[in-house]
């Protein structure tokens, strides 16, 4: 349709436009090419491993205290403005991450990035849902997420090749070259154009406050999306600490560090391939695609603890393909179930409730691997998560039948 909205865009180059700026940021905005050789980086700035987890711990504690009322900015006054606050806090973080000479001013750097990232969570994803519902477009949403997810996790996978190399040559260029990717992804944020729907009149009555208030009301009354954010937050809370597990897991397991990048590449690749298979994925596995999602998880956990040998590092493909399906499933559901208005906040609730997860159990599993072992950890884990999701499945199906 080529109806004009208020703000003089029509609706379908509106959406269009959106569209295309959307997969464009998907692959800048996280191309941080930093996974491979942060650790390496703060231990040659003088850090021991105490300082760098509670690097860790910082960040998600921010997460935390941040992710609602920066979701609350966004959905009160702009998606768009939210998305360049974070991006500019990204880049003055990473700046101060490449002077700093002590575990304080890489604490200040830590805090910054934290708050940032909750400026940008969901909000560029709120931008796009609403610019497909204009035109009844909704249920292309999980195509065009994925599509976006598989280039980032494709670069994701060249940059993982390409930071050990520019690390040897100077330890600085990795983070030179990520604040490259941000400031394209800055520059593209700016291109967007925020859609107007009707409900912003409404809410844009609303005090601040009370959008938490009403979002947070909105996931413990609306079913569905209190069934969403039970199965997210598992999957969440269990993948954001794998990434934590697989160096220890692989050097246990006997691989040669110096294959640790080339392993790293091909999850990268796994999880850019699963993306792009998303709308085959939900079609064969609905109506349990948000619990297939957690159980590929639960289950790589499971057989990574159960045969620690040389070539069990391949179980972790099962957590790449989480990866590349995990955000598109979970996202097509949520969104589909809240009203415009409160959209980035509700996800900001979602996240919330993840990294409360994380800064709980990732302190207590790894003083779990210190005194017991990596594949024990792993399998409990792995036990952990099948009682968890097949708790949550119980309970979806009785409030199934309550409403039937």
């Amino acid at each position: 349709m080529w109806r004009k909205q208020g703000n003089g865009y029509k609706l379908s180059s509106l959406a269009e436009h959106n569209i295309h700026k959307y997969i464009l940021y998907s692959v800048f905005s996280n191309l941080l090419i930093l996974g491979p050789i942060l650790t390496i980086f703060f231990l040659a700035k003088g850090l021991n491993f105490t300082q760098i987890f509670t690097i860790g711990a910082v960040n998600s504690l921010f997460v935390v205290l941040f992710e609602v009322p920066t979701g609350a900015v966004a959905d009160k006054y702009s998606r768009k403005l939210s998305i360049i606050i974070g991006c500019i806090m990204w880049i003055i973080s990473l700046f101060i991450y490449i002077y700093a000479q002590n575990f304080a001013t890489f604490i200040i750097a830590e805090i910054i990035f934290s708050i940032g990232m909750t400026f940008k969570s969901g909000a560029e994803m709120a931008i796009l849902y609403d610019s497909l519902k204009l035109e009844d477009r909704e249920h292309e949403f999980q195509t065009i997420v994925g599509k976006g997810r598989s280039y980032f996790l494709y670069a994701s996978a060249i940059g993982s090749l390409v930071a050990g190399f520019v690390y040897s040559y100077n330890i600085y260029l990795p983070f030179m070259i990520s604040i490259g990717f941000i400031f394209i992804s800055l520059v593209i944020a700016i291109l967007f154009k925020e859609p107007k729907l009707h409900e912003f009149k409404v809410h844009s009555e609303i005090k601040y406050t009370q959008v938490i208030k009403n979002s947070a009301g909105l996931i413990l009354n609306n079913r569905k999306v209190l069934n969403v954010v039970l199965f997210s937050t598992v999957t969440f809370i269990f993948m954001r600490m794998a990434y934590s597990f697989y160096q220890p897991h692989m050097q246990a397991s006997g691989v040669d560090v110096k294959y640790f990048g080339l392993i790293f590449f091909a999850f990268n690749i796994v999880a850019g391939f699963s993306a792009k298979r998303i709308d085959f994925f939900i079609k064969k596995t609905k109506p349990y695609s948000m619990l297939s999602v957690g159980g590929l998880v639960a289950i790589s956990y499971l057989l990574l603890g159960l045969f620690p040998v040389l070539i069990s590092f391949s179980f972790i493909f099962l957590q790449q393909i989480t990866r590349g399906l995990g955000n598109p499933v979970f996202s097509k559901y949520i969104n589909k179930n809240i009203p415009s208005e409160y959209r980035a906040t509700v996800i900001s609730f979602n996240s919330l409730i993840g990294n409360v997860g994380v800064i709980i159990l990732q302190p207590l599993f790894g003083y779990l691997i210190d005194k017991y072992s990596v594949f024990l950890v792993e399998m409990g884990i792995g036990v952990l998560m099948i009682i968890c999701l097949g708790l949550i499945e119980i309970f979806v199906k009785r409030n199934q039948m309550k409403q039937g």
